[in-house]
């Protein structure tokens, strides 16, 4: 069962190269990493909000990605369980 999220930096290699990206990890009961989303986050959002609520929805979203970057960057290959 997966109890939270949030954005994390991870370390994967999808090719030849290794690459850093803020992904959504999400902890399992016990607070341990257990998945990560399979590509990185995109920025965006919607236009058929007003767009004052459609900018404050980025600043709100990219302030949470920014705390992302105070952590430790997570290995995909190690720092996984695997177990949800």
């Amino acid at each position: 069962m997966i109890g939270m999220w949030n954005y994390r930096l991870v370390k994967t290699k999808p090719g030849e190269y290794t690459r850093i990206g803020i992904h959504e990890v999400y902890y399992d009961k016990e607070n341990k990493p257990c998945a990560f989303t399979a590509e990185p986050i995109e920025l965006y959002t919607y236009l058929e909000l007003e767009s004052s609520k459609a900018v404050d929805e980025l600043k709100e979203t990219l302030e949470a990605m920014r705390l992302a970057l105070d952590k430790s960057v997570l290995d995909a290959e190690t720092d996984f369980t695997g177990e949800m």
